[in-house]
């Protein structure tokens, strides 16, 4: 009797097959059992308790013939076995979720090497952590793997060849779901992937012609997806990004690719690099419209859950409540664009411009950014970022490129306030309000040439800090005050210009590690510890300082005490200022 009804449910099998395209042989429609085609076909058993059963999948399998069918009873279950497929067949368990073929925590558990294989109604699990292992290894063209349960594993599905059909599976804590390594014409379709730990699908630069189609996604760590190749296709899914997550979005790195008619939730897409043959359309991101624009100019924007520019012009973007994407607004090569008036918060970062020069950054509510509020990578040059309140973000500002003038923000409780690195030169900081940060202004790895003039830096960590080879700056007349450290610069930090600053209620006022400054003009007031010091690794120091007040007149030279390692070591200011400024 059991015999029957497992004919009948290899009747179904082989009827949703033939309804999919993947199979042309016709089914009974009398008694379920398959009907008889060219090719001469068996039925084998595991598990169970019929005679002539298999006890074990590989021993059927091995002796299996092309076009027969090894039916797996849920009996015998868990089946702890690494199964190698070498003859097209079809592999049905009884039950999905009782039928289970077992890893132990080690290697491939199943590798379908042989051509036209189809691979259904199982649960494959606890496979090896490894970056070569995985759950389901589609080795062999035109398989099918559907109704699969795939848990615990590096790779859920890997697939390395063509005409693959990877169908109605659900694949749960797994470094990737499934991953398309190469081929043509492979299908990854009505799965449901929860990741625990990695992406749900990457597609690499290899694949030709992916499909990815009505899947539901959900990444917590890393991004749903990462989608490579030429021709792939993402069309119709549900993405959704982890509750806890930093809303890490769908990396793009193919050729001419279709982005179209999913659902993006607390993720989007990750901006990049390098250009992208994309064409994307009538996609949402937390319900708005993902407005994604190529190669135009003189639009407005006023509506969107998350905004890219790519080799745009004249765009204005005025948005409202944008929050939990990657990337708010992205601009790749995009030039004299006006972004306005917008209020972004719990992002990756709120705004990134790469390649994009001449635009207008102004009026923005900028908060909760795990990345930067606003990064101006690189070949990011002049552009205004005025007026925004940028808030309780990693970095508030974060400047990789040149001769941005950055002017009349707040900028308050970011661990950075404005953070220049990667040789960033010839920026201009002025009459900003930063405070409450860890570092104020952060000079970082060659960046010279910048002036930091009139702003207000109080309550921070650290007012201002030059670290690691940043030259020839100018730190002029701001008021850095009630700060644990005003201005501190590290080694090789040389030929800085620190003048006309009022240097109050600090605890350490300036410490000085570099050499060839010039520290003139500045007033030094109530600061608790020191208003000044050095530290020096050997050598000579000359700096210039001259002309300071120091809280009250100095008839005679001012002594600097500080280290010139290993000694004690003082410098002068030779001229002090005998009354204070008057401004």
């Amino acid at each position: 009797m059991k015999r029957e009804v497992v004919a009948i449910l290899f009747g179904t099998v082989i009827l949703f097959s033939a309804s999919a395209g993947f199979f042309t042989i016709p089914s009974s429609e009398s008694d379920g059992v398959p009907a008889s085609s060219t090719v001469t076909e068996k039925i084998l058993y595991v598990g169970g308790t019929g005679p002539g059963n298999y006890s074990t999948i590989q021993e059927a399998l091995n002796t299996s013939q092309d076009g027969d069918t090894v039916f797996v009873y849920e009996d015998s279950s868990p089946y702890y076995e690494h199964i190698v497929v070498r003859t097209s067949i079809t592999l049905v368990g009884e039950e999905r979720n009782t039928t289970i073929i077992d890893g132990s925590g080690n290697g491939t558990v199943v590798h379908l090497l042989s051509d036209d294989i189809v691979f259904s109604n199982f649960t494959v699990r606890n496979g090896g952590r490894n970056w070569s292992d995985a759950l389901v290894f589609c080795d062999g063209a035109g398989v099918v793997v559907s109704d699969v349960l795939a848990e615990g594993g590096h790779y859920g599905f890997f697939v390395d060849a063509s005409r693959c059909v990877v169908k109605r599976n659900q694949m749960i804590d797994c470094y990737t779901g499934a991953y398309i390594a190469k081929g043509e014409n492979n299908v990854v379709a009505a799965n449901t992937m929860v990741d625990q730990w990695g992406r749900c699908i990457a597609v690499e630069n290899a694949a030709i012609n992916t499909t990815v189609r009505e899947n539901r996604f959900k990444s917590l760590e890393l991004g749903p997806a990462s989608l490579g190749g030429r021709y792939t296709v993402f069309d119709c899914n549900t993405v959704e990004g982890g509750d806890n997550s930093i809303y890490e979005g769908i990396s793009l790195s193919g050729e001419h690719m279709v982005v179209s008619n999913n659902t993006f939730i607390r993720c989007g897409l990750a901006d990049f690099y390098d250009y992208v043959s994309c064409t994307v359309y009538n996609n949402t991101v937390n319900g708005r419209p993902l407005v994604y624009m190529e190669g135009e100019s003189n639009r407005l924007v006023e509506d969107a859950g998350q905004v890219f520019l790519v080799n745009c012009s004249h765009i204005t973007v005025n948005v409202q409540n944008m929050n939990r994407v990657s990337t708010g607004i992205f601009l790749f090569n995009s030039h004299e664009c006006t972004i306005s008036s917008s209020s972004i918060f719990s992002t990756w970062a709120g705004m990134r411009l790469f390649m994009s020069t001449n635009n207008v950054i102004s009026g923005n509510i900028i908060l909760s950014a795990e990345y930067a509020g606003i990064d101006l990578a690189p070949f990011s040059d002049g552009n205004v970022v005025s007026h925004n309140t940028i808030d309780d973000n990693t970095r508030g500002v974060y400047v990789w490129s040149d001769y941005n003038d950055i002017h009349s923000n707040n900028m308050d409780s970011n661990s950075l306030g404005i953070n220049l690195d990667y040789g960033s030169e010839n920026n201009t900081i002025r009459n900003n309000t930063i405070g409450n940060n860890s570092i104020g202004v952060l000079m970082w790895q060659e960046s010279g040439n910048n002036s930091i003039e009139d702003n207000k830096i109080a309550y921070n960590d650290v007012g201002v800090e030059l670290v690691y080879n940043c030259p020839e700056n100018a730190i002029v007349g701001n008021t850095i005050s009630h700060n644990t450290r005003g201005i501190s610069m590290s080694s090789s930090n040389d030929n800085t210009r620190i003048e006309g600053n009022i240097i109050s209620e600090n605890m350490w006022g300036i410490r000085v590690g570099s050499k060839y400054n010039v520290i003139t003009g500045n007033e030094f007031l109530g600061n608790t510890v020191k208003d000044a010091t050095f530290f020096y690794n050997g050598g000579p120091t000359f700096n210039n300082w001259n002309g300071n007040f120091w809280g009250r007149p100095h008839l005679l030279p001012k002594p600097i005490f500080g280290w010139r390692i290993p000694f004690i070591w003082i410098n002068f200011d030779w001229r002090p200022l005998l009354k204070q400024p008057t401004h």
